[in-house]
């Protein structure tokens, strides 16, 4: 399991057959990149690397397929998921801004923050 902001973690597999191994999901898979695609018979490490998520995203998750180089058979299947991303947020620092007559022409601030894009649309 990983958390919203991605990383890395190694695993060890050990192993008495050679073995490729597979990324499979119902989407995309490039968010895991891992640090070797095969193995042998041995123990080894993996590494699997997994991207921060974007705001807004929804949970994740795929397999690690690992396959007997031979017959190309499932020989063990490691589940990788990612929590989901932070939902969207936007705040002002006063929520109201008035202007009165006094008021023309003058530029009035207000800050604003949101933890990602956006835009101003103007309703009147």
């Amino acid at each position: 399991q990983f958390a919203k902001g991605g990383g890395s973690q190694t695993v060890t597999i050990t192993s008495n057959i050679a073995y490729s191994i597979e990324l499979q999901g119902d989407t995309e898979t490039t968010w895991v990149t891992l640090s070797r695609q095969s193995g042998t018979a041995s123990s080894q490490s993996l590494t699997i690397t997994v991207a921060a998520q974007v705001v807004g995203a929804s949970a994740r998750e795929l397999s690690i397929k690992f396959k007997n180089n031979v017959t190309g058979s499932v020989i063990g299947t490691l589940e990788v998921t990612q929590a989901k991303g932070d939902d969207f947020a936007i705040s002002w620092a006063s929520s109201t801004m008035t202007f009165t007559n006094d008021d023309v022409n003058q530029v009035k601030t207000n800050n604003l923050t949101a933890n990602s894009d956006w835009y101003l649309e103007e309703n009147i």
